[in-house]
């Protein structure tokens, strides 16, 4: 087993320990927190500050393509840490030998092997910002809960400081850098899928609207 040593394992000592007096009633809410059961509150205000930037006009047309990339981003914010996970081969608090920090996290939650960087708050924190330019109001909830997610992680005791500092990183990293590239392949797709439908006899979906025209091919063969 790896030794916890350095100022890492000295902050993590400090606010583990703060963990074994979390209320019962809040273990839950750590246990979603550290766990992979933020990502479908995250997806949700995704799809929340989709629809609010479409009703006030605020992003325009980047606001599907934008909400796009956000979903995106965390997955591949999440893909990118895997590897360098593997690069760094940081033995996580979980297979340390320290018996002042306590694991209080489900079983998903726990670094079993490395821990640098933390998945989970990369691919938070790629949504937030990724998010951030789509409707920043609705951004701001999916930001604190990517904030709230590393001292969390601290609180449990599945990672280190430098774990969450270094996922934060990582996940805005991803989010601004690739930002260009991702809207420059979605817009084009976005706006394909919103254009309205052509259907038989000139009719044509717009706004959940069926028009028919009036003139067609019918008309003309009675007017003669």
């Amino acid at each position: 087993m790896t030794v916890m040593a350095g100022p890492d394992a000295d902050v993590l000592r400090a606010v583990g320990g703060l963990g074994e007096a979390v209320p019962g009633w809040a273990q839950p809410v750590l246990s979603a927190l550290t766990g992979f059961a933020l990502f479908p509150v995250l997806l949700l205000i995704c799809a929340l500050a989709v629809r609010r930037a479409l009703r006030a006009d605020a992003a325009g047309p980047a606001a599907l393509p934008g909400g796009l990339w956000a979903a995106l981003a965390g997955g591949l914010a999440a893909l990118t840490a895997l590897p360098v996970r593997e690069l760094v081969a940081r033995t996580g608090p979980a297979g340390a030998q320290d018996g002042d920090v306590q694991v209080t996290a489900g079983p998903e939650a726990v670094a079993a092997g490395y821990s640098f960087v933390s998945v989970q708050t990369a691919a938070a924190m790629a949504i937030a910002v990724a998010l951030l330019l789509v409707h920043r109001r609705t951004a701001c909830w999916a930001l604190g809960l990517a904030l709230a997610a590393g001292p969390a992680q601290l609180l449990a005791g599945t990672h280190y400081p430098t774990d969450v500092i270094g996922g934060y990183a990582l996940g805005a990293a991803v989010a601004l850098l690739l930002q260009p590239g991702a809207m420059a392949l979605l817009t084009p797709l976005a706006a394909r899928c919103a254009r309205p439908s052509r259907l038989p006899l000139g009719g044509q979906f717009r706004t959940g609207t069926f028009r028919i025209p009036f003139r067609g091919h019918g008309d003309k063969d009675l007017a003669a």
